[in-house]
């Protein structure tokens, strides 16, 4: 499993109650790297090889992009893949009760070999240089 598999797990994980939520904060860190680009949709469309539409329903949160699409979308926004899954939302410590509640309720979901893989993905990003 690639990390990029790995990254939209976890993050689905914590914000499974509210798919729509997810779809939308995820499209609007598309909008705001590629306003910091000072491209027009159209433009970056072009320049990522993915179709103006399915750009506009990316960034207005209606839809969201397939794996080898997500790759493409960082490398024409020119950041890592993990940076259009971080939100601001996301800024709360590991003493937060809801927080904890989040995590709890995604992995009393999951089956013994996705808890597994779940933590292996935890573990894996805390090694990780995010600077």
């Amino acid at each position: 499993m690639d990390l990029l598999l790995l990254a939209y797990i976890l993050v689905y994980m914590v914000d499974s109650l509210n798919e729509k939520k997810f779809r939308k904060n995820f499209g609007e860190n598309v909008k705001k790297y590629r306003n910091e680009l000072g491209l027009v949709q159209e433009k970056f469309a072009e320049k990522v090889g993915i179709a103006i539409g399915t750009i506009s329903t990316i960034e207005s949160g209606h839809n969201f992009p397939s794996s080898p699409n997500i790759i493409a979308l960082a490398k024409g926004l020119n950041q890592p893949v993990y940076k259009l899954f971080v939100f601001d939302e996301y800024n709360m410590t590991i003493e937060d009760p809801e927080l904890q509640s989040i995590l709890v309720d995604a992995f009393k979901g999951l089956t013994l070999k996705q808890r597994k893989v779940a933590l292996k993905l935890v573990q894996s990003v805390s090694e990780m240089d995010l600077n």
